[in-house]
């Protein structure tokens, strides 16, 4: 496809999710994106979303996988093998980026050293991400999204209720929010790259971008001495009630012009003579009375007649959506980001595109998702790409180097 980063070529040696994330965004604005996996096929393919709270039954067994692989290529190759070292320094000669989550031993044993490889590419841009950052005694510790970004970086906790429970966070949250970080880094560098022809490396790691996601907690926890307290309906004008239909709706009235609005579209307007809710602090010193106001004026209309009324009097509020809300709202239909089509197996795929916009590089109305490459579907065609002859491939998958076999 066209876009900002046409002509670019993108190698990813990587599995899981933020580091394919990052190269599934780069491939939404234009880049040709490499996924390089094993022989045996990338881990994550197997990888089933009904382990993560949808009724388990027939088919999507690679969901997750074309989620963060769609609209690239796939190789298939057993690094362990000399050859193969080979065939992979012959795509990073013809490749911009390389992404990667992989160690700095699991590099090594495959021929892919950062000082090595920065001398022998000078132009290549080296993209990085791991759990903990790059410096430090847990540098090399592995961990899931679940653990550095939500549990280390502080939001698990954050976000818990006065009773202490924890919630579950949902999967690959974490993930995406990192990959946005790693596509930025390797924007800023080729950017750099194409001013002064050095090509800086580039590293992140899922606790730094859920420190900056959690920074305003933090800059207070630093200030005051102590992590925030745990509080829930404390603020009941920043909070979610039912409406008559069931159907949540989520308040953010921070200002007087707004609360007025508010009893005016709900039809109190005597809160506003009310001496317990004169100003910010009174209605949070009665907190506990308002909420029970508020709930019983929300529960007596359904959401349909809530969202534009509150619309006509200047309030600002939200609608609570599941993920099977999200598919059908039409504010999401009209942003044009969330591409839903028919998958593989003819079920729907939904995929949500790059959350960002360059130009013109917003998917047309309309559009299909791209699809996530077959385990190996364009190892023979990279390798005659890059020189090799008909016969050379054919050895290389008769030893097991290439393929899938």
């Amino acid at each position: 496809m066209n876009g900002p980063l046409s002509g670019f070529t993108v190698t990813e040696v990587a599995n899981y999710i933020a580091a394919p994330a990052a190269g599934a965004i780069l491939a939404d604005l234009g880049a040709r994106v490499i996924h390089l996996e094993p022989v045996d096929g990338d881990p994550y393919r197997g990888f089933r979303l009904g382990m993560s709270g949808f009724r388990s039954g027939e088919g999507g067994d690679e969901l997750a996988f074309q989620v963060d692989n769609r609209g690239k290529e796939s190789i298939a190759l057993d690094l362990r093998a000399p050859d193969a070292r080979d065939v992979l320094h012959a795509l990073l000669g013809r490749s911009d980026v390389l992404v990667t989550n992989l160690s700095d031993s699991q590099l090594a044993g495959i021929g892919l050293d950062p000082a090595e490889i920065a001398g022998r590419f000078s132009g290549l841009v080296f993209a990085r991400v791991n759990g903990y950052g790059f410096r430090g005694d847990e540098a090399t510790t592995e961990s899931f999204d679940l653990g550095a970004f939500w549990a280390r970086g502080g939001l698990l906790e954050g976000m818990a209720g006065p009773e202490g429970d924890l919630a579950q966070p949902r999967p690959g949250v974490g993930d995406h929010a990192t990959a946005i970080s790693l596509v930025a880094g390797i924007v800023l560098s080729l950017l750099q790259r194409e001013r002064t022809g050095a090509a800086p490396p580039v590293r992140t790691s899922l606790l730094d971008t859920a420190m900056w996601l959690n920074s305003l907690d933090i800059a207070g926890a630093a200030f005051y001495g102590q992590a925030p307290e745990k509080r829930r309906g404390s603020l009941p004008l920043l909070s979610a009630y039912p409406a008559a239909d069931g159907r949540r709706i989520y308040l953010q009235i921070t200002h007087d012009r707004a609360w007025r609005g508010f009893a005016h579209a709900t039809g109190h307007p005597e809160w506003l003579t009310d001496d317990r809710f004169q100003g910010f602090g009174l209605r949070l010193k009665n907190a506990s009375a308002l909420r029970s106001l508020v709930a019983e004026a929300l529960a007596t209309r359904p959401l349909a007649e809530w969202t534009p009324l509150f619309r006509e009097h200047g309030v600002p509020v939200a609608i609570v959506n599941s993920a099977a809300d999200i598919v059908s709202d039409p504010q999401v239909a009209a942003g044009g980001h969330l591409l839903v089509g028919p998958g593989d197996d003819g079920r729907p795929l939904a995929v949500v595109s790059a959350p960002f916009e360059v130009g013109d590089s917003a998917p047309a109305p309309g559009s299909q998702p791209p699809l996530a490459p077959p385990h190996g579907a364009q190892s023979e065609s990279l390798l005659i790409e890059l020189g090799y002859s008909w016969e050379e491939v054919a050895a290389l998958r008769e030893r097991g180097i290439l393929g899938p076999a």
